[in-house]
């Protein structure tokens, strides 16, 4: 099984709650609690963001074009500021932990 992934469009501060993470790419499915890695930097998933348009955790949609668009969706992690910056988060891939 290889877990929840995906990709960092952006990345920023959420009200001193931590960061929220902008993703593409997603293979799997976001829950709260559980253990993500980025660049090393271990932390935990606070808390799942829900498409507007489905209500979905992870949405995918065809563009103007009609070609599918990669899934895509945004989650909330813990952060205590000091292992990165945030704008260094962007592009960068994120993995759940295996344990």
């Amino acid at each position: 099984m290889s877990g929840f992934s995906g990709h960092i469009e952006d990345a920023f501060s959420f009200k001193d709650r931590g960061i929220a993470l902008m993703l593409t790419n997603i293979e799997g499915h976001p829950r709260v609690g559980m253990r993500l890695n980025i660049s090393g930097y271990e932390c935990t998933l606070t808390e799942v963001g829900r498409n507007t348009t489905d209500g979905q955790a992870v949405s995918s949609r065809d563009c103007l074009t009609g070609k599918p668009v990669a899934p895509y969706g945004h989650i909330l992690i813990e952060w205590n500021g000091a292992a990165l910056p945030e704008k260094s988060l962007r592009h960068q891939e994120v993995k759940e932990v295996q344990v």
